[in-house]
C-alpha cells in the first residue's frame, strides 16, 4: 500500500514544492548575500548534527531562495526599465541588440548594451524599432547598433488594463521609431538557419492570400497559430479579454495537445508500436515548437508533452503530476523572475487545477454518470460535462489572478469557453491542413478561405458579446494578501464536500474586502 501511494506522490512534487516556496521567498526581498550566508550556516550545521534526513529539502529550499533573490536582484539591475523609466519621457539612446524578429518596418530587437560615452553597459529587455522602410538586408539574428528617443511603458490610462504588467510578462521595455536609415549599424548579419528558414516559409503559407494581408483578422490569426503579436494586438484582443477567452488565443498546452491530436491518426494505421509512436510525436512537437513564438505557456505545454512521451521510448509511464511538477521546477530553476509573470501563474495554476481538482468536482457534479454505456449521444454529453466541469474550475482559479494582475472579471468566461473552444479546433485543423498540403494551389485557397471566414466568426462572435452590457467587471482594486487568500478559497471549494457551506461566510467576508478596497479608493 505504501508504495503505491509513493509511485502516485513521487519525489518530485516534494522537490517541486522545496523549488516554489525557494522561489516565494528569494522575492520577498531579503537581499541575496544574507541567504547565502544564512544558508551556509544552517547546512553547516546540519552536516555537524548527522541530520542528513533535513539536510536534503533544508538545502534544495536555501539554494533556491538565494538563486531567486539573486536573479531578483541582478535582473533589477540590469533591467532597461531602470533606464527608461514608468511612465515618464523618451530619453535618447544608443543601444545594441540582436533581432528577434522584423516584419515589414517593425523590427523585435533583444537588446544587449546600451552605450554612454562609448563605453557598453549591460541591459535586458525587448525593445520594438521602427525603420522609415522596409529593410532587404535586415533578418532575424542579426547584431545591429540603434540610436533614437526610446519611449518606455506607459501608464494605463482610464479603463486600460495594467500594460506595464503585460508589456513585462512579454518582455517587452519600449519602442522608437527611427527617422532615418543612417541610425542603424550592422554590426554582424547571421546567416538564416534551417529553423528559421522553416519559420518563414511556415508562415508564408498559413497566412498567405486569399487571407487578408493586414488587419485584425490577419493579427488574430498570426497571434492563434504563430503566437506572434503584432503591435494592435492589446487593443484587437480586448473583446476576447472581456469575455474571458483570451486564453484561446495564445498558444498553449491546449494548441500544442491538439496539433499532437490530429497527427496521431497518420500513423496509427497499421498498428505502429508505441515506441516510434512516441518518436514520432517527439518529433512533431519539435518541428511544432521550432515554428511558433516560445512564451512560457509554450515551454509548459512542450516540456510537458515531451517528458510524457519520451518514457514511452522505453515502455515507461510518468504520472501527469510528476510531469506538471517537474516542468515547474525546471522552469523556476532556469529562470526564477518568470514567478511572478502572470503567463506562468495562469499557466501552472490552471493546469494544476485541471490535473488535481477537475476529476474531484466532477465526480461531486456528476455522480451518476454510467461510463459502460456508450453511443455519439453519450459521448458529446460526457464531452460537455467535462468541458463544463474544466472550465469553471479554470475559471475559479483564475479569477483571483486575472482580478490581481489586470483588475479585471469576465461573468460569462465558463459559457464562453465552451462555445469558442470547438471553433478554435476547427481553425487549428484548417491551418494544419494548409501548412501540408498548401503545394495544392486548389487545397491552399480552399484551406486559405475558410480560415478567412473561421476567424471573421470568432472575432465577430466576441465583440458581440463583449459589447452586452454587465459581462466584465473592470478597474478591480486587490491586494496580494486578497489574492492568495482567494485562491485557497477556490481549492477548498473544489476539495471539500461535506462541509462546503461553511466556506460561505468567508466568500462573504473576501467579497466585502475586496469592496472595501475599491470604494475606499
Amino acid at each position: 500500500m505504501l508504495s503505491k501511494n509513493r509511485r502516485k506522490n513521487p519525489a518530485i512534487i516534494l522537490f517541486s514544492v522545496l523549488i516554489l516556496s525557494g522561489a516565494i521567498i528569494g522575492r520577498s526581498g531579503i537581499p541575496w548575500d544574507v541567504l547565502a550566508l544564512v544558508s551556509l550556516v544552517l547546512c553547516g550545521f546540519m552536516v555537524i548534527q548527522s541530520n542528513l534526513r533535513i539536510l536534503a529539502p533544508a538545502s534544495i529550499f536555501l539554494i533556491m531562495s538565494t538563486w531567486s533573490a539573486l536573479n531578483q536582484q541582478m535582473f533589477e539591475i540590469r533591467d532597461l526599465m531602470v533606464y527608461t523609466g514608468y511612465d515618464a519621457d523618451p530619453i535618447l539612446v544608443h543601444m545594441e541588440g540582436r533581432i528577434i524578429r522584423i516584419r515589414g518596418t517593425r523590427i523585435d530587437l533583444d537588446t544587449r548594451s546600451s552605450f554612454e560615452e562609448d563605453i557598453g553597459i549591460p541591459v535586458t529587455g525587448r525593445i520594438v524599432v521602427r525603420l522609415p522602410r522596409p529593410s532587404e538586408i535586415l533578418g532575424p539574428g542579426d547584431i545591429i547598433q540603434v540610436k533614437g528617443w526610446l519611449h518606455g511603458i506607459q501608464a494605463p490610462r482610464d479603463s486600460e488594463p495594467d500594460w506595464r504588467t503585460i508589456a513585462i510578462d512579454g518582455d517587452y521595455r519600449g519602442w522608437m521609431r527611427l527617422e532615418s536609415m543612417d541610425l542603424i549599424h550592422i554590426k554582424r548579419i547571421q546567416k538564416p538557419g534551417i529553423w528559421n528558414s522553416l519559420k518563414s516559409h511556415a508562415e508564408d503559407r498559413i497566412l498567405s492570400q486569399p487571407v487578408p494581408s493586414y488587419g485584425s483578422n490577419r493579427t488574430i490569426l498570426a497571434g492563434l497559430l504563430l503566437g506572434a503579436r503584432g503591435d494592435s494586438w492589446n487593443e484587437i484582443s480586448d473583446p476576447f479579454r472581456r469575455t474571458g477567452v483570451s486564453h484561446l488565443l495564445a498558444i498553449s498546452g491546449l494548441h500544442v495537445s491538439l496539433v499532437l491530436f490530429m497527427f496521431m491518426p497518420l500513423i496509427g494505421v497499421g498498428g505502429v508500436r508505441r515506441r516510434w509512436h512516441s518518436l514520432f510525436a517527439i518529433t512533431i512537437l519539435f518541428i511544432y515548437l521550432s515554428i511558433i513564438d516560445i512564451r512560457t505557456p509554450i515551454m509548459r505545454a512542450g516540456i510537458m508533452s515531451a517528458f510524457f512521451y519520451l518514457p514511452l521510448t522505453v515502455n515507461m509511464r510518468i504520472p501527469v503530476k510528476g510531469v506538471l511538477a517537474f516542468t515547474m521546477s525546471l522552469i523556476l530553476i532556469c529562470e526564477p523572475n518568470v514567478l511572478m509573470q502572470i503567463s506562468f501563474q495562469l499557466s501552472f495554476g490552471v493546469v494544476a487545477s485541471l490535473v488535481l481538482l477537475s476529476p474531484h468536482v466532477h465526480r461531486r457534479c456528476f455522480p451518476h454518470v454510467n461510463r459502460r454505456i456508450s453511443g455519439p449521444f453519450t459521448f458529446a454529453i460526457m464531452w460537455i460535462q467535462r468541458s463544463f466541469t474544466a472550465s469553471m474550475v479554470a475559471w475559479l482559479i483564475s479569477i483571483p489572478i486575472t482580478i490581481h494582475h489586470f483588475g479585471q472579471i469576465s461573468l460569462v468566461s465558463v459559457p464562453m469557453t465552451m462555445i469558442m473552444t470547438p471553433l478554435v479546433c476547427v481553425i487549428l485543423l484548417t491551418a494544419s491542413i494548409r501548412l501540408l498540403f498548401g503545394d495544392f494551389e486548389f487545397v491552399s485557397q480552399l484551406m486559405g478561405n475558410l480560415l478567412a471566414k473561421e476567424v471573421y466568426i470568432l472575432e465577430s462572435f466576441a465583440e458581440t458579446v463583449a459589447g452586452i452590457p454587465f459581462v466584465s467587471i473592470e478597474n478591480i482594486q486587490s491586494s496580494t494578501t486578497w489574492t492568495t487568500l482567494a485562491i485557497l478559497w477556490a481549492v477548498s471549494w473544489c476539495l471539500i464536500d461535506r462541509w462546503r457551506f461553511l466556506l460561505f461566510p468567508s466568500l462573504l467576508g473576501l467579497i466585502i474586502w475586496i469592496s472595501i478596497l475599491n470604494f475606499s479608493g
